[in-house]
């Protein structure tokens, strides 16, 4: 069953130059914003202006480019561990006497 649209492609291409440009007013407002990250914490949400990449699985919802389109940041160098000095003797603390009761 075709329209009346379906058959003329005067109308088809109108309708869709139509479309193009309700979608092109669209993204102009959403460069115009500025964006918006908003994470779920234990209490409430928190927005921030840039991702968070450590808390990328609590991302609840956000305006702008996508998280991944932001650079991953470079993870700190891991600690070099040590042990302490070795020592050569020990204390120990004199045990609790208990009392009678009164």
């Amino acid at each position: 069953m075709e329209t009346s649209v379906m058959r003329d492609p005067v109308k088809l291409l109108a309708l869709g130059a139509v479309l193009a440009l309700a979608g092109c007013g669209y993204e102009q407002q959403a460069v115009i914003q500025p964006p918006i990250y908003c994470y779920q914490s234990l209490a409430a949400v928190t927005c921030l202006d840039e991702p968070y990449a450590r808390d990328d699985k609590r991302l609840v919802n956000y305006i702008g480019p996508h998280p991944s389109h932001y650079p991953a940041p470079v993870p700190p160098p891991p600690t070099e561990l040590k042990a302490p000095a070795p020592i050569d003797y020990w204390v120990k603390d004199t045990e609790p006497v208990p009392k009678p009761a009164r």
